[in-house]
């Protein structure tokens, strides 16, 4: 990884690298939906992105990246026997990320992202399952400042994607709201 400070607002990083995985006990042995043949997953990936603070409290980035996955383990169903777990042979994912967030005072955080995902199977020239090529999300986070409680909730859209790794069952686009109340029970 480098980085390069070009002003004092804004960063240009660069990172590359390779992977290793090996299936977890769930994708190789749970119940009816784990595959005893997975094989390791091997990756090797690229990012390059701008990191800027306009205004003190303020932070954007852009960043783009490219994974090329050997034997990528991936979720899907299939028609003949539900949930499976497989290993794609030959897979890339490519996009971009953007994200902006601000801190409008100490206790109140909130932000906004857009990912577009680019998710191949080279060897059958379909998508992969379960991975939508659109994604926004908006969050907030409010710090009580007599209490010790912190208030998060987030909503995430995601575009329409494919089911199954031979694109026939098609998954329709979503929104998901999560919140989350926090206590904390004291500084250490």
């Amino acid at each position: 990884a480098a980085a390069w400070q070009i002003k004092p607002d804004l960063t240009l990083r660069a990172s590359g690298g390779t992977g290793y995985r090996l299936p977890s006990y769930t994708e190789l042995l749970f119940l009816f939906f784990g595959n005893p043949q997975l094989r390791p997953e091997r990756s090797a990936s690229g990012n390059l992105g701008l990191e800027w603070y306009p205004v003190t409290a303020m932070q954007i980035t852009l960043n783009g990246y490219y994974h090329r996955y050997h034997d990528l383990i991936s979720p899907a169903y299939d028609p003949r026997r539900g949930p499976i777990t497989l290993n794609v042979a030959d897979a890339s994912v490519a996009g971009m990320e953007l994200t902006a967030q601000y801190a409008w005072m100490d206790s109140l955080d909130t932000g906004i992202s857009y990912t577009y995902a680019d998710n191949n199977d080279l060897n059958m020239d379909n998508n992969l399952p379960l991975r939508p090529e659109h994604m926004a999300r908006v969050w907030g986070q409010q710090k009580l400042t007599r209490l010790p409680i912190t208030l998060w909730a987030e909503t995430v859209v995601r575009s329409d994607t494919w089911n199954d790794f031979a694109n026939t069952i098609p998954v329709n686009g979503s929104v998901q709201v999560n919140a989350a109340i926090r206590y904390t029970l004291g500084n250490n």
